[in-house]
């Protein structure tokens, strides 16, 4: 967990004292979640994955009630160099 402390800090340090009630949050390669589990406003975190086992893993975790969690491959999403959904 220091890579996570250490991240955490860095996003305090950038975003302000703040940033988890202030900002949302998508982690467009969240795994199983780790980076989330420090994470004290869930409701405003989106966390997607590549792999579905990954998500019934983190579904599965009470740590992460009120984040939005779903599948996504964002290396071969459905968004045009223009932001539109093609």
């Amino acid at each position: 967990m220091h890579i996570v402390d250490k991240a955490y800090d860095q996003l305090t340090a950038t975003l302000g004292a703040n940033w988890q009630k202030k900002y949302i949050v998508w982690d467009m390669c969240a795994g199983v979640g780790n980076l989330e589990a420090k994470h004290s406003n869930l409701r405003n975190v989106y966390m997607s994955t590549l792999d579905a086992e990954d998500v019934t893993i983190m579904r599965s975790n009470p740590a992460f009630a009120g984040a939005e969690i779903f599948q996504y491959d964002y290396l071969n999403d459905d968004v045009d160099d223009f932001g539109q959904i093609d």
